[in-house]
């Protein structure tokens, strides 16, 4: 791990898109979410969407040395609430 941050990849599940970034370990899951939504040009809004890292649920206001992320952590992204197939 460097002085400026960790390696990690983020995949936003409507797209599949994995976005790779370097973060600082003080970074909070809303602040990977956003970025990541932002980066995989998703239309919806940053609330209406969790991220899970080893199919934990982590909190918006958690860091990712509180979630306890590894170097190139696999982090994922997906709606809230499910939407319904038609």
């Amino acid at each position: 791990m460097s002085a400026t941050g960790v390696p990690i990849r983020v995949t936003v599940y409507e797209s599949w898109d994995e976005i790779a970034s370097t973060m600082p370990m003080s970074t909070t899951m809303e602040t990977v979410k956003e970025q990541a939504l932002q980066a995989a040009h998703s239309r919806g809004h940053p609330k209406d969407y969790v991220v899970k890292y080893l199919g934990a649920l982590c909190a918006d206001q958690a860091t990712l040395a509180e979630v306890g992320v590894v170097p190139n952590a696999a982090l994922i992204i997906l709606r809230r609430r499910r939407t319904p197939l038609r």
